[in-house]
């Protein structure tokens, strides 16, 4: 999810129309309820918010709704109506360039937010995608053959991803260095990264 325009209040503007799209989607497909407790699509919409809303975000009273996602769309249709009134109010004050499209008016923004909702169905197949792949890859690699729960870490992207290494167990780090071999050897585990999953060769 790659909010366009150049400024602050274009970026957000953007960012709120493909939300609503993509809400829009997921609920004619029946999938709305995975946005109320899904933390890597709650992720990734505040890594698009420019910083000053990133701070909003930290600063708003969550405790006030009954789930995290509520309370971003809160944010976002707060902060889309702050965004509009700026730009409106640039465009009167003569600080919007049309002629060079230095910035795209409120206008052009509703224009191009077209196009962003012919994006949001790719937007669904990505993350439905991405939700098969995560559920295969959990089933894949099960629970953890220490402590029997399943663990995972977070990726580059900022996604949270299930993990077949012994070094996220808490068990695993409470035992001896001894005890993590024989238990490497008892699993045909690897000894470099610990995953229980392969062995040193075929790291």
């Amino acid at each position: 999810m790659k909010p366009g325009g150049k400024s602050d209040p274009e970026r957000v503007i953007n960012l709120h129309v493909k939300v609503k799209a993509l809400v829009v989607q997921l609920t004619t497909m029946n999938m709305q309820q995975g946005l109320k407790y899904d933390p890597e699509f709650l992720g990734a919409v505040y890594n698009c918010l420019p910083v000053k809303f990133q701070d909003k975000w930290l600063d708003l009273n969550k405790s006030s709704f009954d789930t995290k996602w509520n309370a971003m769309i809160s944010l976002l249709d707060t902060v889309y109506d702050q965004a509009t009134e700026q730009l409106i109010l640039l465009d009167t004050m003569g600080k919007v360039d049309h002629k060079k499209k230095d910035v795209v008016d409120v206008h052009t923004v509703h224009v191009q937010s077209d196009r962003n909702k012919e994006n949001a169905d790719k937007d669904v197949i990505e993350l439905r995608k991405k939700k098969e792949k995560h559920k295969r890859v959990k089933e894949e690699i099960g629970p953890c053959p220490i402590c029997k729960l399943e663990h995972a870490f977070v990726r580059r992207d900022k996604l949270t991803w299930p993990c077949d290494r012994f070094f996220t167990c808490k068990k695993f780090k409470e035992i001896s260095v001894q005890e993590r071999d024989r238990l490497l050897e008892m699993v045909n585990g690897c000894i470099r990264c610990t995953s229980w999953r392969h062995n040193k060769a075929s790291c």
